[in-house]
């Protein structure tokens, strides 16, 4: 017999595992990311976070969102806090805060990881109260910058830091904004060695990730149209010959 059956371009054994390793790659990547993931609460600049043993109450200028908070001796504790002005990588695992005999509007209260800035708080107060915060980070090799009333004052002249990093502020009837900066950490910047890998090296992980799977796509593409190549030729020959056959 001079002809030949055409077997079934979709039945590449290449392509098909190149396109199941894209699929696990992409599985992969989204399995990092989601493993801790849980329930998050909104809130809105309409909720007031009170606190009535200490005559006083916390707002937000901005919504956001958490994944727990609760009022504790005159403190709040937020879990996961992110306000949506904080940009993406902004959250705040763990945030207290308690202020006495005042009220306070916080403007921005944020985390950031790629800058020198570690943390960032903006708040404007009304009444001459007392207010403390503590942000949940290994805050060592920087230092705080703190501005009372549009005005920098030193460590001791209106504000304080505790040994457990909680800083408290007794000088301000105006706005505050806080900053804590360190070096990078080849200078003596914070150690991130108590965090996970993949927080670590959540950067390289989604870049790496996304290198792959464009090389697999690339290939697959690569070997469909050679696929298809084959067979456009395949079907020319056996035009051929069948015209020999005849």
């Amino acid at each position: 017999m001079c002809c030949e059956t055409l077997r079934d371009p979709n039945k590449n054994p290449l392509l098909s595992s190149i396109l199941a390793a894209g699929l696990v790659a992409i599985l992969f990547c989204s399995a990092c990311f989601s493993v801790q993931a849980q329930s998050v609460a909104s809130f809105t600049t309409a909720d007031p976070f009170a606190i009535p043993e200490k005559n006083s109450a916390i707002h937000f200028a901005v919504n956001g969102t958490y994944t727990q908070a609760s009022l504790e001796n005159g403190t709040w504790f937020f879990t996961d806090l992110h306000l949506n002005n904080a940009g993406p990588a902004g959250t705040l695992e763990s945030f207290q805060a308690s202020v006495q005999d005042c009220n306070v509007m916080i403007l921005m209260c944020q985390r950031l990881n790629f800058s020198n800035t570690v943390v960032r708080l903006r708040y404007n107060v009304t009444g001459a109260g007392v207010q403390a915060f503590k942000f949940g980070l290994n805050l060592t090799g920087g230092d705080w910058m703190v501005t009372l009333n549009n005005d920098f004052k030193a460590e001791n002249d209106g504000w304080s830091v505790l040994p457990d990093g909680t800083l408290t502020v007794t000088g301000a009837t105006a706005n505050v904004s806080i900053s804590y900066y360190v070096f990078p950490h080849d200078f003596g910047g914070p150690d991130t060695s108590d965090q996970s890998f993949f927080q670590q090296h959540s950067v390289s992980i989604t870049i790496g990730v996304s290198v792959a799977v464009a090389v697999v796509l690339a290939v697959g593409i690569r070997v469909r149209s050679g696929t298809n190549e084959q067979t456009k030729a395949d079907r020319q020959q056996e035009t051929r010959s069948q015209g020999v056959c005849r």
